[in-house]
């Protein structure tokens, strides 16, 4: 764990160490002064501009996750993320950006120039200021910051993931549970670095969490201090109706943003299905009592019945009737595809454990057993499972030794 002293007294032992080699004994001792206090003032102020190194945020552990708690203004919790996992979100940007572009045939100024388009049109001011605060502390400039915030946007990522929700007859408790396989054949070479980061915004927002990987601000899995869980899967995203266009909201912009704001799925509604979408997806969503899934084309938004009461599968098509044309369009007449199978285990494996469902239940015998019988593909990243009512999670990664249970009730306050 990182705290605002102990980083302080970091800063000034190198200070220190700055003012020995090129000054004598009665100016060390003055500039040492004039330094110090200027550091304190600075620690003291969360208005300063993004060149101003603000000290705060704490890094803890979870087994071998990584919980990065922050604070404040969002430049400020910018800076404390760069702070405290400087190293693991270069590390990150080495092998997503820069050897994942390398694999794909991409070149770091075409992707630099697609990110600035985006960062004009839909970062909000927001990301724009968690991006320019991390820039300051982490070691990667803006330029590379941009990239990484947009790379899984504009690469040709994989259509994949999978969410199951479940609540009353089919949980031994009656309480909800909200699984997810999150999928990504570019990232899980390096799903060992997923963590969960926690924001506690000074806007008066909810605080909330984000499981995914560090210094990538979207929200493409959270849940926030009043247990509304968000996730998205990838689903039909081109036919001649759905076009992308980058230029809409992206879902996991406006999840941080929906997490921060709502407490409860009628909070939730009305706001997306009217607000546009930018690419095609499958979206998930529960609080502590219910699941609701919007199946999402750019053209058509679809509140989807449940499956059964009190279950939710959904993959990487949509089932709802308005909109099958997209289904058949984007896949054809091929019932083969991972999509389907996926679908239908978590629906056999969901009758079959019906009533017997606990945290460890979903996640063992379904989450985590092959996409053959169950939900786990050879290119997932991570699996998580979280209750609401006492928002504990239990997650698991190829690239972890072992699933860690967390209490996020430890982190919020």
């Amino acid at each position: 764990m990182f705290t605002n002293i102990h980083n302080f007294t970091l800063i000034v032992k190198y200070f220190q160490k700055i003012i020995q080699i090129f000054w004598g004994a009665k100016m060390k001792k003055l500039i040492l002064f004039l330094i110090v206090t200027s550091l304190l003032v600075t620690s003291c102020d969360n208005d300063k501009s993004s060149n101003v190194v603000t000290i705060g945020g704490e890094l803890f552990m979870a087994g071998e996750i990584k919980i990065p708690v922050l604070a404040g203004s969002y430049n400020n919790m910018g800076q404390q993320l760069g702070t405290l996992m400087g190293d693991d979100i270069s590390q990150l940007y080495q092998a997503m950006v820069t050897e994942g572009a390398a694999e794909l045939g991409l070149d770091f100024e075409s992707l630099s120039a697609e990110a600035e388009i985006l960062w004009d049109t839909v970062f909000p001011v927001w990301l724009q200021e968690l991006c320019a605060g991390l820039s300051v502390t982490s070691g990667l400039t803006l330029e590379q910051i941009k990239v990484l915030q947009a790379y899984p946007v504009i690469i040709e990522y994989d259509v994949n993931c999978s969410v199951i929700i479940l609540w009353g007859e089919y949980t031994l408790d009656g309480g909800l549970l909200f699984g997810r396989n999150l999928d990504d054949s570019t990232a899980v070479s390096f799903s060992g670095m997923v963590c969960v980061t926690v924001y506690k915004p000074d806007d008066g927002g909810h605080q909330f969490a984000s499981i995914g990987f560090p210094g990538v601000f979207p929200v493409y899995s959270g849940v926030n201090d009043e247990g509304l869980c968000t996730a998205q899967n990838g689903a039909p995203m081109a036919d001649v109706f759905n076009t992308p266009n980058l230029t809409q909201p992206w879902r996991s912009i406006k999840s941080f943003e929906w997490l921060r704001d709502y407490e409860t799925l009628g909070d939730l509604e009305t706001v997306y299905l009217n607000t546009p979408a930018s690419v095609g997806c499958n979206y998930l969503a529960a609080d502590t009592g219910t699941g609701i899934c919007y199946e999402t084309a750019t053209d058509l938004i679809r509140e989807r019945e449940p499956d059964s009461t009190g279950l939710i599968c959904e993959t990487n098509h949509f089932v709802h009737p308005d909109l099958l044309l997209h289904t058949q369009m984007f896949y054809g007449s091929d019932t083969t595809s991972s999509t389907f199978i996926r679908r239908a285990n978590l629906l056999n494996l969901a009758e079959t454990y019906k009533g017997m469902f606990t945290m460890s239940t979903l996640i063992d015998s379904v989450l985590l057993v092959s996409e053959y019988q169950g939900g786990v593909m050879n290119n997932t990243v991570e699996s998580y499972v979280i209750r609401p009512s006492d928002l504990t999670m239990i997650i698991a990664a190829p690239g972890l030794i072992s699933t860690v249970t967390i209490n996020l009730n430890d982190y919020f306050d």
